[in-house]
């Protein structure tokens, strides 16, 4: 079965959550296999995020952590999951 077939995709307006730590309109968030997507999302944005349910899906129950972590250490732009998602995704931020 192809991982993108376990994906959740929920549209919302706002992800005000993540806008009030990135200080950016966000235009997705993953959390396991559930993907948001906000009004400002893109073409790309659903490849991106699956590879965030990829990353997550390799490392469960500590991919929250070390995000978390990778984020407050290096920042958003140069996170390495992020980072990941973007090249693989050959977009940048």
């Amino acid at each position: 079965m192809d991982k993108a077939e376990l994906v959740i995709i929920v549209k919302v307006k706002r992800l005000w959550v993540n806008e009030i730590f990135i200080r950016r309109r966000c235009r997705g968030f993953t959390l396991g296999n559930t993907v948001l997507l906000s009004d400002v999302a893109n073409s790309n944005t659903y490849g991106h995020e699956v590879v965030h349910v990829e990353q997550f899906t390799k490392m469960p129950l500590l991919f929250p952590l070390f995000y978390l972590v990778e984020s407050m250490k290096n920042g958003y732009q140069t996170n390495k999951y992020e980072k990941e998602a973007y090249q693989r995704t050959n977009k940048s931020a």
